[in-house]
């Protein structure tokens, strides 16, 4: 039999275990934190008995097969449970923060910057309201786009910290393994690639490749020439396009942009026991340090209540009913690009 077909037997394997986790066991009143870690005990429990994952046996004779399943790994996220994660409480936000958000300059950095008392995100207490009213409260009240100073003639930009690649056997049952607000792995598409990249550049710290270390790297708009590959791409107005693909990179030793963005994650108390977190976008002159926008958004995971993988979630988030601007564009809108 070869490896494909015993890497399929194994996957079916798990995911038909999964999918038999205890639905009987999520009752109504369960909180979706309950329910998440009821189906985490039933993978662990099932990975476990399959010698997958965290459990897998080098004297297993079917070690080398299982180790291609990715099926298991959503055990090897950390935290397991949210609740086990230790929380700092800081001058510029209202609500504590996991202590590993901080472990990076870029994260304490993001963290640490202090909103204008327009912008900013109180506290809001659950208390007598249902985890429905507390999302459509987070939303009505504090999620939108909140322009403060708009910069024209802006040549370029610095995305201040490094993108976070998705872990393998993510999912958004273990929403809180991942703190989100970042944009995509390739953003210089976004901002400096034609036909929607206007920018002239992009500089961007990123984890240096088969390190830990962060490195910072330009993106700009090179030459046209016979080798130059095209892309079809599709325009503001929704046209398609066909473009060459201009942009470069080069490693430089310091940022040179006088405008910049970065994000940072909002666990709100106890709503994440309810399946809801947020992000702030927060775009922002570099010196002196001046924040110039916020986009705000929330996040409410629940149980997908007819997927058989019960892995599966439904998310919602509050730009599904208030009018918002994708990332890219909210910060096009802040930091207008220089004619050319």
């Amino acid at each position: 039999m070869g490896t494909s077909k015993y890497v399929m037997r194994f996957i079916v394997s798990i995911v038909s275990a999964i999918a038999g986790c205890a639905s009987s066991l999520l009752v109504a009143q369960d909180t979706a934190g309950e329910r998440f870690r009821k189906v985490l005990a039933e993978i662990d429990e099932n990975c476990r008995k399959l010698k997958m994952g965290p459990y897998l046996d080098a004297s297993d004779p079917q070690y080398a097969y299982k180790r291609q399943s990715s099926d298991c790994n959503i055990l090897m996220l950390a935290p397991q449970d949210w609740r086990a994660a230790k929380r700092v409480k800081l001058e510029s936000q209202q609500y504590p923060v996991p202590e590993h958000w901080l472990s990076t300059p870029e994260g304490r950095f993001a963290h640490g910057i202090k909103l204008p008392a327009s912008v900013q995100l109180d506290a809001l207490d659950m208390k007598e309201m249902s985890p429905q009213q507390f999302f459509a409260k987070l939303c009505q009240t504090y999620a939108g786009e909140f322009v403060l100073s708009r910069a024209n003639d802006v040549k370029g930009l610095l995305q201040s910290r490094p993108f976070e690649p998705f872990a393998s056997g993510y999912r958004d049952l273990v929403f809180w393994t991942r703190e989100k607000g970042d944009l995509s792995d390739t953003p210089q598409n976004a901002f400096v690639q034609p036909p929607i990249g206007e920018y002239e550049f992009l500089e961007m710290r990123r984890i240096k490749s088969g390190t830990k270390s962060p490195m910072l790297v330009r993106f700009e708009r090179g030459p046209v020439s016979g080798a130059t590959r095209s892309i079809n791409a599709t325009t503001r107005d929704s046209r398609y396009v066909t473009v060459p693909y201009v942009v470069v990179e080069r490693e430089i030793a310091a940022p040179s942009a006088r405008y910049a963005y970065t994000w940072r994650g909002i666990w709100p108390g106890t709503g994440v026991e309810h399946g809801i977190e947020g992000y702030e976008l927060i775009v922002y002159q570099v010196q002196p340090l001046q924040v110039l926008g916020v986009r705000r958004e929330f996040l409410r995971h629940a149980p997908h209540p007819d997927h058989s993988d019960k892995r599966m979630t439904i998310t919602r988030s509050c730009s599904e009913t208030k009018q918002m601007k994708v990332p890219s564009e909210f910060i096009l809108s802040v930091l207008s690009v220089q004619t050319r």
